[in-house]
């Protein structure tokens, strides 16, 4: 995706977001071994919590949850724990 990005020119999305996102973790702002986690729910809501790691992963995380839950439901709705 940076790659793309990148090529793209697409200046809030290329090598500044991974210059960015170590920056981050090297402030120790977010823990870059966390593994998000999906919150269990019979319903369209698709709950993660990114246990202190970064919220894109956790998205990633959810993804396919969320389209599970669409699928099923109709709709589906991705919130993340504050973490």
């Amino acid at each position: 995706m940076l790659a793309t990005c990148q090529i793209d020119d697409c200046q809030s999305h290329e090598l500044f977001r991974l210059f960015n996102c170590t920056d981050t973790m090297k402030a120790g702002k977010i823990d870059g071994h966390a593994e998000p986690v999906v919150a269990p729910s019979d319903n369209a809501i698709v709950r993660v919590g990114a246990q202190g790691g970064m919220s894109r992963l956790a998205f990633e995380k959810a993804l396919p949850v969320l389209i599970e839950k669409t699928r099923t439901h109709g709709m589906a709705a991705y919130g993340r724990d504050g973490d």
